[in-house]
């Protein structure tokens, strides 16, 4: 374990335990997992010093579960998250992706946790859909936009006249003045 050298640069594997809430060091433990991070450099002495950062807060058990991450989540954050994806954006069903997440499926699960979302969450979606609900609003059972809308931008999103998938104008504005020069 420990570092390796790949095409896109330098990574970090350890065998850990995961215990639902930290990550901690577990060499030669029964059901211990290898997990590799990328370091993001192609400088071996910066690489050394990120895995030994690493190490180090496997040891003291201050890394933090993805799975506690994710308890955290929502849909609608984690549909941002997905839709920002470089190879998502390359797709070219994208534009297509991004108004179905954003007119059926936001609406739906939204504000539900990832970790709630479950097969009968997701059997009841389907059956929405196949009762005539095309919208899949809990809520309305049939299309209103405005309805639509409002649950959108509680989730954080907005629909664009294009169609394609956004930001809600408030995270657009501040994307667009940090990308200026």
């Amino acid at each position: 374990m420990g570092l390796t050298k790949r095409k896109d640069g330098w990574y970090v594997e350890f065998p850990v335990i995961d215990d639902g809430k930290v990550l901690t060091l577990a060499g030669g433990t029964p059901g211990a997992k290898v997990k590799r991070w990328r370091v993001g450099c192609n400088n071996k002495t910066v690489a050394r010093q990120q895995e030994a950062i690493i190490k180090t807060k496997l040891l003291s058990e201050s890394m933090v579960s993805e799975r506690v991450q994710l308890a955290r989540m929502r849909f609608a954050q984690w549909a941002l998250e997905y839709v920002e994806i470089e190879e998502v954006k390359r797709l070219r069903s994208y534009r297509e992706r991004c108004q179905r997440i954003t007119a059926v499926l936001v609406p739906f699960f939204g504000k539900t946790l990832l970790q709630d979302i479950t097969a009968k969450e997701v059997e009841a979606f389907r059956q929405e859909r196949r009762e005539g609900a095309s919208c899949g609003h809990r809520q309305c059972g049939s299309q209103h936009p405005q309805a639509h809308a409002e649950a959108r931008h509680e989730a954080g999103f907005d629909y664009e006249e294009c169609g394609v998938f956004g930001h809600s104008s408030e995270t657009q504005e501040r994307s667009q003045s940090s990308a200026r020069p």
